[in-house]
């Protein structure tokens, strides 16, 4: 990398981290992301007939605990899926839906 290129890395680096990952306005979600992963956690360990085969397959052939494939799980969600798999989990639907 060259030194003008890698002058210009460090300071868009040193910008997403002072304007983006430490200080921005999504910060203020960070507790209710926490909770989402807490539930969505405690519930595939409780059910872990729900987390994907392929994944469960995995698991058994490295002899890891159950514990590995729902992180692993829930690690590999993005936010848009593991916010609806948290509703259809977590939130009371109304009769008409």
């Amino acid at each position: 990398m060259s030194p003008n290129v890698l002058e210009a890395t460090n300071t868009l680096r040193e910008f997403m981290y002072q304007h983006v990952y430490l200080e921005s306005a999504a910060k203020t979600e960070d507790p209710k992301v926490e909770l989402i992963i807490d539930l969505l956690y405690k519930h595939f360990i409780a059910h872990p007939e729900q987390i994907p085969a392929d994944l469960i397959t995995v698991n058994r052939l490295r002899d890891e605990p159950l514990s590995h494939a729902v992180v692993d799980y829930v690690a590999g969600m993005t936010d848009r899926f593991a916010t609806q798999i948290f509703q259809d989990i977590y939130v009371p639907r109304t009769w008409g839906g």
